[in-house]
């Protein structure tokens, strides 16, 4: 018997082996940037499985204008690829400490294309005592990962 998930990276594939008994049940899956690629995301997709995951900016597919892409404090960039993976790029308001911009890169099945550029209040404030927006997608992925 042939494994389905040989071509895949090791990476993906412990997610893939882990959720194998779920697929086609309409579960979501959230992953951080070791395990998620846009092929994973792809592949989920196809399978009936949604997937919320970083991603790191240089993996294969994600797209390189995004990951290229500038942008501001505060600011987010999306993209939707043409087999229904959407991809995000955030930058925070505040950098880390060392001054390395803290930018956050995110692939995605589960919100729908009209949802997934929206942005809401989170829980943090900025120095003017505003609340401090972020995308929907990342707010979701921060409740779920127990991130605050």
């Amino acid at each position: 018997m042939s494994d389905p998930t040989h071509d895949f990276h090791i990476s993906e594939r412990i997610p893939l082996t882990l959720m194998n008994k779920y697929l086609n049940k309409g579960h979501r899956l959230f992953l951080d940037n070791y395990y998620t690629t846009p092929t994973l995301a792809l592949h989920l997709l196809e399978n009936g499985k949604k997937l919320v995951g970083t991603v790191r900016p240089n993996r294969r597919h994600f797209p390189g204008h995004l990951a290229n892409a500038d942008i501001a404090r505060g600011e987010s960039k999306f993209a939707l690829s043409d087999t229904g993976v959407f991809a995000i790029k955030y930058r925070a308001l505040q950098d880390k400490s060392n001054n390395k911009l803290k930018v956050v890169c995110l692939v995605l099945t589960d919100h729908a294309t009209d949802h997934a550029n929206t942005v809401a209040a989170s829980s943090k404030k900025d120095n003017d005592d505003n609340d401090v927006v972020k995308p929907t997608c990342i707010l979701d992925y921060n409740r779920s990962m127990g991130w605050r």
